[in-house]
């Protein structure tokens, strides 16, 4: 009885001990998979598929916009393409948007403003921030219910793709 007074106790720490953290990343949906996107193909198909049905009204989206995003992908403005490569968590208040870096741990935040472009018979949205304009992780551009993406307004620069935690 001793033996199974001591073996008890272990048994219980190693498997606790054996549970990790990938168990839940499968389980919840809302987990932030920043390498989801694998390919330039898949993320240009992806893409191709938002622009044919984007959201269409300013108050529809800005409602939308409030609450956390996760970036799936990351398309080169030029050539290439690595999964992962970064790894950014936007938490976006009515007043502020703050952009987490999840590779250096740094943090930034901006105010924004949905802009309303017109131009002949075409509509479009831009999210404007204060983030430097060659740098811009933020400047979305395309917005559906669940995915929205953007250059900055840049035409050849990356494209950041984020989807709702």
């Amino acid at each position: 009885m001793k033996h199974l007074t001591l073996f008890l106790p272990f048994l219980l720490l190693l498997t606790l001990l054996s549970c990790n953290d990938d168990d839940n990343a499968t389980s919840n949906p809302a987990t932030l998979q920043c390498d989801k996107l694998t390919s330039r193909e898949e993320a240009n198909n992806l893409i191709d598929q938002l622009n044919d049905d984007p959201l269409a009204d300013s108050a529809t989206i800005v409602a939308n916009l409030i609450g956390e995003w996760g970036l799936i992908g990351m398309v080169p403005g030029w050539i290439g393409f690595e999964a992962g490569q970064e790894c950014f968590k936007l938490t976006i208040s009515p007043e502020l948007i703050v952009l987490e870096d999840l590779n250096s741990g740094n943090n930034s935040s901006s105010e924004w403003v949905l802009r309303t472009i017109k131009v002949n018979s075409y509509t479009g949205f831009y999210l404007e921030t204060n983030e430097a304009v060659w740098n811009n992780r933020m400047g979305m551009e395309v917005f559906t219910e669940n995915i929205m993406l953007g250059s900055g307004r840049v035409d050849d620069g990356n494209i950041y793709i984020y989807e709702k935690l």
